[in-house]
């Protein structure tokens, strides 16, 4: 129960996993067909606050998702704009 004279306090925490080039390659193509299936209109996943985290331990964990969402949304944009 949440009591008045304690307030209430929130961590978030964000796991990620370093992938090799195969495992990379098909977590990024799973992440194309997903956002298409779902028509998808967001631009990312990670928010301003995360992406540009003053701890550059924080980045340095981050830089390969991010990376891999780019690349997927890259991909989505290319099959949007193709003829």
């Amino acid at each position: 129960t949440c009591n008045s004279k304690f307030p209430r306090r929130m961590f978030n925490i964000a796991m990620t996993q370093h992938f090799n080039q195969n495992r990379q390659e098909q977590c990024i193509q799973s992440f194309v067909d997903s956002l298409t299936q779902n028509d998808a209109v967001t631009n990312t996943l990670f928010g301003p606050e995360l992406i540009n985290h003053p701890d550059p331990e924080v980045r340095r964990h981050i830089t390969q998702p991010i990376a891999m969402e780019q690349e997927a949304y890259r991909r989505i944009n290319a099959l949007k704009n193709k003829p």
